[in-house]
């Protein structure tokens, strides 16, 4: 019985140790920093110049970006919960992003799948209205795999 119990002992600890150096932070867009974009250029950020909102890290590639998403974090968040805009309006999902795909748009910073974005630039304002419908709808539902 003992012998059990101190395997039991052994492999808990090791789980326990295991898990513990699991990343278990969600980064926004890959890293990549929003204010950037809004700059027009999509820039990785760095985890030493992180901003932690609703349980998401935003990097930044420097501190002047970090403050001003911190002074109005609203402005630069992306459409569609940083989830491919064309995902959204013809698909009904949620998609991963190429972070270097990206349209400002009306001060608004839309993402994008690779290869999709003169797809939407061709048809922006009826996509737009679509994605804008259905956003509503599966905000919540999770991310297509």
């Amino acid at each position: 019985m003992k012998f059990y119990v101190f395997v039991l002992g052994v492999l808990w600890g090791f789980l326990a140790t295991h898990a513990q150096s699991v990343n278990i932070k969600t980064v926004a867009i890959e890293g990549y920093d929003v204010v950037a974009y809004h700059k027009g250029r999509a820039l990785e950020g760095t985890a030493a110049l992180q901003v932690k909102m609703d349980d998401v890290y935003y990097y930044f590639s420097n501190e002047e970006n970090r403050i001003l998403f911190k002074q109005d974090s609203k402005k630069y968040l992306p459409k569609y919960g940083g989830f491919c805009a064309i995902g959204i309006a013809k698909y009904n999902n949620k998609y991963d992003i190429d972070p270097e795909d990206f349209l400002i748009d009306g001060g608004e910073l839309y993402l994008f799948c690779p290869n999709v974005l003169d797809e939407w630039i061709s048809d922006k304002e009826n996509l737009k209205e679509k994605a804008n419908m259905k956003w509503i709808k599966i905000r919540e539902k999770p991310k297509k795999k």
